[in-house]
């Protein structure tokens, strides 16, 4: 058994040895929506960032069909959008991402001034 131990992973048996999940697309994201309604203490961190991550695709997605946009509209829209700035506020109330990962999804600039506009917006609606 030591020898077997020793002896070289082979490139398949690789991605069991690092990650989270060894599995197809659809399975994968299965276990992220799973994660992303029962996320605990008992998660790593690598799941925890990737079920925000999908989390936040899945409600961008929804918020820009809504609004009757596509994905490529992020990059055409001012930094100010309303949609944008809904959307930020959104995220940063209901995924754990950070602002700076916001900023970067909805190409927003800078995480101070996003910062910056989501007091503003929370301040002129109390």
């Amino acid at each position: 058994m030591e020898a077997n131990r020793r002896v070289e992973l082979r490139t398949e048996h690789r991605k069991i040895r690092r990650g989270w999940c060894y599995g197809e697309d659809a399975f994968r994201r299965g276990l992220l929506l799973q994660a992303s309604e029962r996320i605990g203490e008992h998660h790593y961190e690598e799941e925890r960032r990737k079920s925000a991550e999908d989390k936040a695709a899945r409600m961008v997605a929804a918020a820009l069909k809504e609004a009757g946009r596509q994905e490529s509209d992020l990059a055409r829209r001012r930094k100010g959008d309303p949609v944008k700035i809904a959307l930020a506020q959104r995220l940063r109330r209901e995924t754990t991402l950070p602002l700076k990962r916001i900023c970067e999804r909805l190409e927003m600039g800078s995480w101070k001034s996003l910062n910056r506009r989501l007091y503003e917006n929370r301040q002129t609606k109390y």
